[in-house]
């Protein structure tokens, strides 16, 4: 014979049934909250990114229009080296997909890849 009744027995069970799940609905939530971490983390990440070659191509404009104004030769040509260094860090750091592609022409280059690029 049972000492307990029927209807004593089913809220005991349904208790222990949301027992069981709550340590999977822990994970489960614990989950998803590391994977928004990760998300917000590559977000920053990709707008530091945006940020830090906006600066750089501010620096290398700047640079250009200090060529337009050289009369020196020997300066010309070296800001010209300049704006050709500042492209090749510009293309390690930017995106395969972003339209920052040198032309070939010294002195020109950055002035092509900064002037393709958008602002983000």
């Amino acid at each position: 014979m049972n000492p307990f009744r029927a209807e004593d027995v089913n809220p005991v069970s349904d208790a222990a049934d949301h027992a069981a799940v709550a340590p999977e609905f822990g994970s489960a939530l614990e989950h998803a909250r590391h994977q928004t971490v990760l998300a917000d983390r590559e977000r920053i990440a990709h707008d530091l990114n945006d940020y830090v070659i906006q600066r750089i191509f501010a620096v290398g404009l700047d640079l250009q229009g200090t060529v337009a104004r050289s009369r020196s030769s020997e300066t010309t040509a070296r800001l010209n080296r300049s704006i050709s260094d500042l492209q090749a860090v510009i293309e390690d750091i930017a995106p395969p997909s972003s339209n920052c592609t040198s032309t070939g022409h010294s002195g020109s280059a950055l002035g092509s890849g900064f002037g393709s690029r958008s602002a983000t």
